[in-house]
């Protein structure tokens, strides 16, 4: 009973152990998906910012009815809108440097040879080598 109830203990401890990592590995997948799908999810968030806005304000109208009460919405708005369209660009330069580190660990591997550069430069079709002999 007891070695059982001690299996029982390691299998939680390394489950709870191995949560960070996966955390981790969650959060770096998430980042990289962003960064390839920017435009869409920053259209996505402009939505659902513009639909909670709207609906602020249909379900509120009566309450919000001059400029000055107006206008610390729109400002909110705007706060939130630059906030996006900050990330937007940060994930932009996430993007490119990590495309730039993905062509550089690339750039090691020699490129394959195509058949037009195994011919000799100076061979023609008919079998003829051209140069000084």
């Amino acid at each position: 009973m007891r070695a059982r109830i001690r299996t029982m203990r390691q299998r939680v401890v390394s489950g709870v152990q191995s949560v960070p990592s996966r955390l981790r590995r969650w959060a770096s997948a998430v980042d990289v998906w962003i960064q390839d799908h920017h435009i869409p999810v920053v259209i996505v968030l402009f939505a659902l910012l513009g639909a909670a806005a709207g609906l602020l304000l249909w379900t509120s109208w009566d309450l919000v009815v001059l400029a000055r009460q107006v206008a610390p919405i729109l400002t909110i708005v705007s706060i939130v809108v630059s906030a996006f369209l900050g990330a937007t660009g940060w994930f932009r330069k996430r993007r490119a440097a990590r495309l730039a580190r993905q062509g550089m660990e690339t750039a090691g591997v020699p490129q394959p040879r195509t058949g037009e550069t195994d011919a000799p430069t100076g061979s023609t079709m008919s079998g003829e080598v051209s140069g000084d002999v």
